[in-house]
C-alpha cells in the first residue's frame, strides 16, 4: 500500500535511447576540459556501486536491459520483478550509460521502486532500522510529499543511511519555478538537492524538519543537447554521474565521505553563468541556483589538490589553491584555522569555499526492529580575515547561517597577501571543507602601457587609412 505521494519529477519524453551525438551537457559541466587534460586515465566510476530509486510506472521501475547504453552492466531489481520504465530508462543513461553519462565505468547498479525504498529499505513501514546501503551514490529522480510527521521520520532515516554508509544521496527538486519545493527529500540535511541551470525549477525554504533552509544546493543543465527541454530528473542524474566518477578519484581517502564529497561538489560549482547569483552572511547559497552549476573539472581538481590539515593555532602552513579537509572534531573552545597566501604578483580569482557537516542521527534503541532517532547538528561558522602575523587581522567576510549545515564564502578576486579562514562551532562536531581558486599573474604596468600604446597606434593608423 502506497502512503506517500511519490511521482516522476518530470513529464519526460519517454525515449528508449537518447540521441547518439556529442553530449553538449558534458562540455557545460567541465567534463570535456577534464578529458582533454587526462584522456583515458580520467576516472569514470569504475568500481563504484550505485543505487537508483524510481517512481514506478504501473509496477515498473527498471530501465531497458537490452539498451546498448547498459551493455556490460549488472543492473539488479531491488524491489522485485519489473518491466521497463521509460523514465528509468532515460534517466539511467545519464547516470551510468556507456556513452551518455560521465560515469560509464559504473557496472554494479541496484534499482528500486521509490515507494519500496522509502517504506521497506529505509524502514518507515515497519518502524525498523534502515537496511544497509552498500552504495557510494544513490540517485532519486522523483518528487514526493507526505504528512509533517512522515517527512521528519523519513528525512531522519535518509540522513541516517547517508552518514552510516558514507553515501552521496542526490535528489531532484520539481520542474517549474511556480511549483512548491517538494518535501521528500528536500527537507533532509545529508543530501544534495538539484535544480536546473535555466532556473525553471521549484525552489524555496524547508519548513518541516529542522530550521528553514533554502534548496536546491546546485544546478545542472538537465538536457543532452542545448536544443532540448531540460528536466530536473536528468539534472539529478548528471550530478549523480559526477559523484560516481569523483568517488573513484577520491578512493579510500576522507574525500569519499558523504560530507566531504558534498563540499567538493558544491565548491566546484560555477557562478559565472548567473549574473544575479548572490549570497549573504546569513544565506550561504543563492535562492535559485544554490552554489551554482555543476563543474566536474573544478571538483576533480579539488580532490587532486589534496588534503590540507587545519590548525588549532592561528598560524600555520598555507594551503594550496585547491584542496579539502575533513576534521573529526571542532569545539566551541578550539576553532580550526586555514592559512591562504596569495603570492606577490598574483591574484586568487574565483575562490569558492564550502563548509558542510552532517546531521548526525543516532539510533537510541538497541533493537533492530525499532528505530528511534536522536538528532545532533550544531551551528558552524566561517570567518575570513586579512592575516596580520600571528593575529587574525581585519575581518573581510563571514558565513553565519543558522539551522542549516552549509556555509559558503565566495571571492571573485583576492589581492596578493595573507589571509586566514576560521571554522568555529557552538559544540563538538566533525566537518568537511573544500575550496578552489585560480592563480592569475598580474601583468607588469610597463607591459600594459606598451599594449595600450600599440592598440592606440593601430587604431590611429586604421582611422587615417579610412579617411584617406
Amino acid at each position: 500500500m502506497r502512503i506517500f505521494s511519490v511521482a516522476i519529477s518530470a513529464a519526460l519524453l519517454l525515449l528508449v535511447q537518447v540521441p547518439q551525438a556529442q553530449a553538449q551537457w558534458k562540455a557545460h559541466v567541465g567534463w570535456d576540459q577534464l578529458f582533454a587534460e587526462y584522456g583515458g586515465s580520467l576516472t569514470n566510476g569504475t568500481g563504484i556501486a550505485v543505487g537508483m530509486a524510481e517512481a514506478p510506472e504501473g509496477a515498473n521501475y527498471m530501465p531497458d536491459l537490452a539498451n546498448p547504453e547498459f551493455i556490460g552492466k549488472t543492473i539488479t531489481p531491488g524491489s522485485g520483478a519489473s518491466g521497463t520504465s521509460g523514465h528509468a530508462n532515460y534517466v539511467a543513461q545519464f547516470f551510468y550509460g556507456n556513452t551518455v553519462s560521465i560515469a560509464p565505468g559504473v557496472t554494479n547498479v541496484t534499482m528500486f521502486d521509490a515507494n519500496d525504498w522509502l517504506i521497506n529499505k529505509l524502514g518507515f513501514g515497519s518502524g525498523a532500522d534502515p537496511v544497509a546501503h552498500p552504495y557510494k551514490v544513490m540517485n532519486n529522480s522523483w518528487v514526493g510529499d507526505a504528512t509533517d510527521a512522515q517527512i521528519t521520520n523519513l528525512s531522519q532515516r535518509a540522513d541516517f543511511v547517508a552518514r552510516q554508509n558514507q553515501m552521496t544521496i542526490v535528489a531532484g527538486t520539481n520542474n517549474g519555478n511556480t511549483n512548491p519545493l517538494p518535501r521528500l527529500l528536500s527537507h533532509s540535511y545529508n543530501t544534495i538537492i538539484v535544480g536546473l541551470s535555466n532556473g525553471d525549477h521549484a525552489f524555496g525554504s524547508t519548513s518541516t524538519y529542522g530550521l528553514p533552509r533554502n534548496r536546491p544546493d546546485i544546478v545542472a543543465p538537465g538536457r543532452f543537447l542545448d536544443t532540448e527541454t531540460p528536466f530536473t530528473s536528468v539534472a539529478t542524474a548528471m550530478v549523480s554521474s559526477a559523484a560516481a566518477m569523483l568517488h573513484q578519484r577520491a578512493g579510500v581517502t576522507n574525500a569519499s565521505r558523504s560530507d566531504t564529497m558534498r563540499a567538493i561538489i558544491l565548491a566546484g560549482a560555477t557562478k559565472q553563468e548567473f549574473p544575479g547569483w548572490s549570497r549573504t552572511d546569513i544565506r550561504p547559497l543563492d535562492t535559485v541556483y544554490g552554489a551554482g552549476e555543476l563543474n566536474v573539472y573544478n571538483s576533480y581538481k579539488i580532490i587532486e589538490g589534496g588534503s590540507f590539515a587545519g590548525s588549532f593555532l592561528q598560524t600555520g602552513p598555507a594551503v594550496g589553491n585547491r584542496g579539502w579537509d575533513y576534521r573529526d572534531s571542532v569545539t566551541a573552545a578550539t576553532p580550526v584555522y586555514y592559512e591562504f597566501s596569495v603570492a606577490n604578483g598574483t591574484t586568487w580569482d574565483d575562490l569558492s569555499i564550502i563548509l558542510t557537516w552532517d546531521m548526525q542521527i543516532t539510533d537510541t534503541n538497541a533493537s533492530a526492529g525499532i528505530f528511534t532517532a536522536s538528532e545532533l547538528l550544531g551551528d558552524l561558522n566561517l570567518d575570513f580575515f586579512n592575516a596580520n602575523g600571528s593575529s587574525l587581522g581585519n575581518l573581510i567576510d563571514s558565513s553565519l547561517a543558522t539551522g542549516g549545515n552549509i556555509e559558503h564564502l565566495y571571492f571573485t578576486s583576492l589581492a596578493e597577501g595573507n589571509y586566514r579562514l576560521r571554522v568555529s562551532s557552538n559544540l563538538t562536531r566533525d566537518f568537511a571543507i573544500a575550496w578552489r581558486g585560480n592563480i592569475t599573474a598580474i601583468p607588469e604596468p610597463g607591459s600594459i602601457a606598451i599594449l595600450a600604446f600599440g592598440v592606440c597606434a593601430l587604431f590611429c593608423r586604421r582611422t587615417r587609412r579610412h579617411q584617406a
